[in-house]
């Protein structure tokens, strides 16, 4: 009996966990989520990042100016939803290269 009490005693101190809170910068980015198909307008959302640990929510920025361009230069400014979704009228054409800026306020 003593014996495995004492196994019990061993097993219990080989499981102790030490906590391990890392110091992370808590720094808040935006997150631009965008998929370009070709025969579909183009939709662009746009967030704000979570803190891991923190509650997994989707923060929309509202009022960003979002830009689609190519090499020829600006081809639309797209429209918000209301929602922190952009939404263009522009249907991409497959092969050719696209750029997209996002600007918010708040965020560098």
């Amino acid at each position: 009996m003593k014996r495995i009490l004492l196994l019990l005693f061993v097993l219990g101190m080989v499981a102790c966990e030490t906590p391990f809170d890392p110091d992370i910068e808590k720094n808040t980015e935006v997150v631009i989520n965008s998929f370009f198909h070709p025969e579909k307008p183009i939709q662009v959302s746009v967030s704000t990042s979570n803190f891991i640990p923190g509650p997994q929510r989707e923060t929309p920025v509202h009022e960003a100016i979002v830009r689609i361009s190519s090499a020829e230069g600006l081809i639309e400014t797209l429209l918000e939803d209301g929602k922190g979704n952009y939404h263009s009228a522009f249907i991409p054409e497959v092969g050719k290269e696209y750029f997209l800026n996002v600007q918010a306020a708040g965020f560098p």
